[in-house]
C-alpha cells in the first residue's frame, strides 16, 4: 500500500470513528429531525474526513473510496438500505448534499486562489510555481502533481 493510500485510509477511519460516536447519541435518536442530523453530519463528520483536502493530489480510486464512505454514511442517516435500489444522485438530493469530489474541487480552487494572491516570497507560492533543477523520474507514466489536478479542475 502506498503512503498516500494509508493516509487516506486513516482519514476515512477517523471520520468513521466520529460517525460511530454520533450514532450512539444523535443519529439514532428518533426525537431529532432529519435536517438536524444532516447538519451535524456536515459540520462534524465531513470536516474530519476532508481535513487538509486543499493540498491532496487524488486519483480516481481515492475519490471512489471517499465517495463510498460518504454515500454509506448518508444512506445510514437517511435510513436507506441497499436493497431499496436508490441511486446515489437521489440520495444526495434527498440529503441536500453534494458529492465529495465536488467539495474537494471547490476547496482546492479556493486554496489556489489564496496562494495566487500571496506575496512571492511566501513558501506556498514558491512551491506552487517552483520547478526542480535536478533529479530523474522513474520509467513509466509520471505521477500526478498538484498543479496537474488544479489545471484539470479549472478546465
Amino acid at each position: 500500500m502506498a503512503p498516500w493510500s494509508e493516509r487516506l485510509t486513516t482519514r476515512i477511519s477517523k471520520a468513521s470513528q466520529v460517525l460511530g460516536r454520533l450514532r450512539n447519541g444523535v443519529l439514532n435518536e428518533h426525537n431529532i429531525r432529519l435536517s438536524t442530523k444532516l447538519k451535524v453530519y456536515n459540520t462534524v463528520v465531513l470536516p474530519s474526513l476532508l481535513y487538509g483536502c486543499e493540498t491532496w493530489t487524488l486519483y480516481r480510486r481515492h475519490i471512489k473510496k471517499l465517495e463510498l464512505f460518504h454515500m454509506r454514511a448518508l444512506r445510514s442517516i437517511l435510513g436507506i438500505k441497499w436493497q431499496d435500489r436508490i441511486t446515489n444522485l437521489k440520495v444526495l438530493d434527498k440529503a441536500k448534499s453534494t458529492s465529495i469530489e465536488a467539495t474537494i474541487i471547490k476547496t482546492q480552487l479556493r486554496w489556489v486562489g489564496h496562494v495566487i494572491r500571496m506575496d512571492a516570497c511566501w513558501m506556498p507560492k514558491c512551491l506552487m510555481y517552483g520547478e526542480l533543477q535536478t533529479g530523474k523520474r522513474n520509467q513509466g507514466r509520471p505521477k500526478l502533481r498538484y498543479k496537474d489536478t488544479v489545471k484539470a479542475n479549472l478546465q
